[in-house]
């Protein structure tokens, strides 16, 4: 016999029916016990997962809102800062912003301080001040002074008591004296302290006042020594009207002689002299003046807004000129909300009180 032999691996041929239904069993068997497994570990397995539903954004890239869940019921409740953020993440209580104090003022007579009339008639009005006039653009004044160019006393009014006066000014209400400075009758009627005219005679207003001028230094320290009595008499604020010298409302100004120094440097360190000279009795200086007055006081008044800035507390002007004047101001380089406190409305016999405003 021939031997010739293939070396092939060994080949057990083709299974038959009987092993495939033994391996289809045996499958079953192990599929059903890894069901009965599942199901008797899931209880378990699922209570210690917790399922976070995977954010999805749509077209427009923004998460869509999820329908709350009990598994999530502590994601409403505000969220506890971490340790790095420590005790910045605490919200501080905003500050509430200072209440302004309105000034309402009415003018009284010093006759009407004295009798004691004028408290009665500031409560009426609902008011907080008071505005007195203590010197007249006659010149006359409303107290005593040793003053050399001083004349005392308004015509109607008798000797007033200065202790008088100084109690009242300790009392309830914020008093502010009316002074009206260099329309004054009597200072400009003396030669050597008048305004003149080109010609050589005292110039006179529509009103036929002589003016005193401000380009004397006798005349500015003589109304400083009056402001400083006003303030040791305890008014809390001195109004100057009239500061300067005189406007197209006052009169013609095409005959008036000007000095040869600037106008305006002169109103300048008046008003200077005039807050030193106040500051250690605390007392407020201010102005009765308006938006006309201000744009020409460079060339006729001298009262311009360099002059104002760091002397002048308070600017009274008519209630319809606050935005002129603050506006006018600014464009000066004057900041009215930092140099000017307030402005405030004119007094008139129209109203019943003067109320100071803040400015815009």
């Amino acid at each position: 016999m021939n031997r010739f032999k293939f070396d092939y691996r060994s080949y057990r041929g083709r299974a038959g029916l009987t092993d495939w239904l033994k391996r289809i069993t045996f499958i079953l068997a192990v599929l059903v016990a890894i069901g009965l497994s599942i199901l008797y570990f899931a209880p378990d397995f699922l209570s210690n997962l917790s399922f976070s539903a995977p954010s999805r954004t749509d077209s427009s890239g923004n998460t869509p809102a999820q329908e709350p869940s009990t598994s999530q019921s502590n994601s409403s409740s505000p969220s506890q800062p971490t340790s790095d953020e420590g005790s910045s993440s605490t919200t501080q209580p905003e500050e509430e912003p200072e209440e302004t104090t309105v000034l309402k003022a009415i003018p009284v007579s010093i006759d009407q301080i004295l009798d004691g009339s004028a408290t009665q008639l500031a409560q009426q009005a609902g008011a907080n001040g008071v505005v007195v006039p203590m010197k007249d653009d006659d010149g006359t004044l409303s107290w005593t002074t040793n003053q050399i160019f001083g004349e005392p006393f308004q015509s109607g009014t008798t000797n007033p008591s200065m202790d008088a006066i100084k109690q009242w000014n300790q009392g309830e209400f914020y008093t502010i004296a009316q002074f009206p400075c260099f329309r004054d009758d009597v200072v400009g009627r003396k030669m050597d302290h008048t305004l003149y005219t080109v010609s050589g005679y005292r110039w006179m207003d529509g009103g036929d006042y002589h003016w005193a001028t401000p380009a004397s230094e006798d005349v500015q320290d003589y109304y400083i020594s009056l402001m400083v009595e006003l303030a040791q008499l305890g008014f809390d604020e001195i109004l100057l009207e009239h500061c300067g010298f005189p406007s197209q409302q006052d009169g013609s100004l095409g005959n008036v002689r000007y000095p040869s120094e600037d106008i305006t440097v002169l109103m300048t360190q008046f008003l200077d002299k005039a807050a030193q000279a106040l500051q250690p009795y605390e007392t407020k200086l201010s102005i009765h003046t308006n938006y006309e007055v201000l744009q020409v006081g460079a060339t006729e008044t001298g009262l311009t807004a360099s002059a104002l800035s760091g002397t002048i507390s308070h600017l009274l002007v008519p209630e319809e000129e606050l935005q002129l004047v603050n506006t006018f101001l600014a464009s000066q380089g004057l900041d009215a909300s930092l140099s000017l406190i307030a402005g405030c409305t004119s007094f008139s016999d129209s109203l019943p009180y003067a109320q100071i405003l803040p400015l815009p």
